[in-house]
């Protein structure tokens, strides 16, 4: 990069290389260079953000979760980041955590139908079957073509009425 006159030092142009390897489908690349842009700016959120999306899409849920934590840390108001959270915890079975932050990423995007939903399903799997039934609606008077809300709220309810 140093011949093609680029200074080195500056994160803002690995991370737009890291964009254009994702747009490359070189997923490898685009984590190399999101990460040598949080080395030279370790608060760069949206470093963050994107490469724990990528360990997502990998499976890798442990490194996705350090970089929703990272992100977290640096930006608590961050819907995203408490939202990536809520899901990486939910993915590993600790649904307290997963309520914690989801209920934070709602708050702070009170329309955010994914965060709406994952939190259904956390309080669903922690047995809160009225607040999970309380969130699935929620999801679908937002965005009433929800299918796994209106799937998992009908479960719900037929749940609800043999108890």
């Amino acid at each position: 990069m140093e011949a093609l006159g680029y200074d080195q030092e500056n994160g803002d142009i690995f991370f737009n290389l890291a964009k254009v390897y994702m747009l490359q489908k070189d997923y490898q690349a685009a984590i190399e260079n999101f990460e040598e842009a949080q080395r030279l700016n370790p608060d760069d959120v949206a470093a963050h953000l994107e490469v724990a999306r990528l360990y997502d899409e990998q499976g890798n849920v442990d490194k996705a979760l350090f970089h929703y934590e990272r992100a977290y840390k640096i930006s608590p108001g961050n819907a995203q980041a408490a939202f990536g959270l809520g899901t990486s915890y939910g993915l590993k079975n600790n649904y307290a955590a997963s309520v914690k932050y989801l209920t934070q990423a709602v708050r702070l995007s009170p329309k955010f139908v994914d965060a709406i939903y994952n939190l259904g399903v956390a309080l669903e799997h922690m047995q809160q079957f009225p607040k999970a039934v309380q969130m699935y609606k929620r999801v679908l008077h937002i965005d009433s073509g929800h299918l796994e809300a209106k799937s998992n709220l009908a479960h719900l309810k037929r749940l609800i009425q043999r108890s």
